[in-house]
């Protein structure tokens, strides 16, 4: 049986071998043959309500839902830095056995105070020029990393006889919050950098490999809406 033009027959999920007449411009049912349009006042006209008994909800009908609730909220999250320590060169020109601490410092009352809450330590290597390729990641929903002014990487050398202190590297997060996208991906290569005196050296030597992934903290939106179809995420 033909349909007049944007109509179509279909079966009724409810009643199986019963059809009724959908248009999916307008999104209105008929039980009964719809009549064709012939002039611009009778598409104006009403259609007939769609039959309560149709399968037609808006779930099955092809209509956009319409939004009756809708909720939302801000989640919130700190920034994280992962440092990769790769390795080390022109240590000592002695063997020995080869290990680095790493720290948070703030900047407290005219000293520093270090950060106890994330401190690691890497693996202990043998050799002249020690090779960890180690990645350690700062900051947790407890340790907010824009309260933290700098950390260190010191290095630390053990013969059979003593231990002692090789140098530091020290990095101020201001780096990482003044940076933009392209300066920090920079960071985020394999790059030397030279250690530093510590207060009871004399002299220093050394390098260790490092990338630095800085990512920032920030916020989204996350909820959801219910509509006339159904819960929907956002």
């Amino acid at each position: 049986m033909s349909c007049p033009a944007g109509w179509e027959r279909l079966e009724s999920r409810s009643k199986p071998g019963k059809f009724y007449y959908f248009n999916a411009d307008t999104g209105k049912t008929s039980w009964k043959v719809p009549a064709p349009v012939t002039s611009n006042k009778t598409r104006g006209r009403p259609l007939p309500s769609i039959p309560s008994s149709a399968d037609s909800s808006p779930r099955n009908s092809g209509i956009p839902p319409r939004i009756v609730e809708e909720k939302q909220r801000v989640i919130k999250f700190n920034a994280k830095l992962v440092v990769t320590i790769d390795s080390g060169k022109n240590l000592s020109n002695s063997k020995g056995t080869y290990w680095c601490d790493i720290s948070l410092w703030r900047n407290y009352g005219g000293g520093e105070a270090m950060v106890p809450e994330e401190e690691y330590e890497t693996e202990r290597v043998d050799g002249t020029t020690p090779v960890w390729k180690q990645k350690f990641q700062f900051g947790s929903k407890s340790l907010n990393l824009e309260t933290v002014d700098f950390f260190k990487i010191e290095v630390f050398r053990k013969t059979m006889f003593s231990s002692k202190a090789m140098g530091v590297v020290r990095v101020a997060f201001d780096v990482f919050r003044k940076a933009n996208n392209m300066e920090r991906s920079k960071m985020n290569v394999l790059s030397w950098y030279v250690l530093e005196k510590t207060k009871k050296m004399k002299t220093v030597s050394g390098e260790l490999c490092l990338t630095l992934d800085y990512r920032p903290g920030g916020e989204f939106l996350e909820g959801e809406y219910k509509s006339d179809a159904g819960a929907m995420q956002l």
